[in-house]
């Protein structure tokens, strides 16, 4: 593989010699899984990383760690033997893949960005959320499916004006993932569900009375507490990039959060 990679990267070197420039881009699948948005530049600049790794098996001392023999117990020891027992092989390799990611960024300069360690996680979480979510709601979804729209589509005339739009989408949104196993934002949608359930307003009929129901769980007020503050850590930094994500403690201390919260989710 890297000697596929050396290559590619010479031929597109010789490529570009013409009007048109070429550029290799190595793209895991992780990578890919984990990325919250749909541009191009944004995937390249998650993937370089992994190019480094791979071309640096060629040499004896390689660069990065990445895909190469793990330290130790490194994550047992960063995460907790605990949680990471909660999790799944799929779960558990993006969190080791993630710290190892951030061993190799932390070294570089201080404007290095630590937001592709989250990329890798993304798919992970946004798989557990929705899990979380059809585990918890699924059983209180009506079978006929005349009952079915009734149940999606009740009564907001007690909802606030500026609120109807967020009841409508999170109503909409829950009939995606329950029906049709499909959802956007699923961080996002199990952040909504829990909130409801915390607040217990308005008393609203249909799917957002399944919800209050279903979502009254042990710590509930701790579950949404630390998806919220997975919600927005994601949205700021690595989503949106409305920030650079450039300190590290505060990176460490989200890398640490964003693993507990994706065994809460799991358990």
């Amino acid at each position: 593989m890297p000697k596929k990679a050396m290559a590619a990267i010479e031929w597109c070197k010789t490529a570009s010699r013409s009007k048109t420039k070429w550029e290799y881009v190595f793209i895991p699948q992780n990578v890919m899984e984990g990325l919250a948005t749909d541009k191009f530049a944004d995937l390249v600049r998650a993937c370089a990383p992994a190019l480094q790794n791979l071309l640096s098996e060629t040499s004896r001392e390689p660069e990065l760690p990445l895909f190469g023999p793990r330290e130790g117990h490194d994550a047992e020891n960063f995460f907790g033997a605990a949680t990471l027992a909660k999790l799944g092989p799929r779960a558990k390799k993006a969190a080791e893949d993630a710290l190892e990611l951030y061993r190799y960024l932390e070294k570089k300069t201080d404007t290095t960005s630590l937001a592709p360690v989250f990329n890798t996680l993304l798919g992970s979480v946004d798989e557990a959320a929705k899990t979380f979510i059809i585990k918890l709601l699924q059983p209180k979804v009506p079978i006929n499916r005349l009952d079915q729209q009734r149940w999606f589509e009740p009564d907001l005339s007690a909802v606030p004006h500026r609120e109807v739009r967020h009841f409508q989408n999170m109503a909409a949104s829950l009939k995606r993932a329950l029906v049709y196993g499909s959802v956007h934002s699923a961080i996002g949608l199990a952040r909504s569900c829990l909130d409801h359930a915390v607040q217990g307003k308005p008393p609203l009929k249909g799917v957002f009375e399944g919800v209050r129901e279903a979502f009254v769980i042990s710590n509930a007020k701790g579950h949404l507490m630390r998806i919220t503050e997975l919600n927005d850590f994601r949205n700021m930094y690595v989503a949106h990039h409305e920030k650079p994500l450039t300190d590290r403690p505060l990176a460490e201390k989200n890398l640490k959060a964003w693993v507990t919260t994706l065994s809460l989710l799991r358990a």
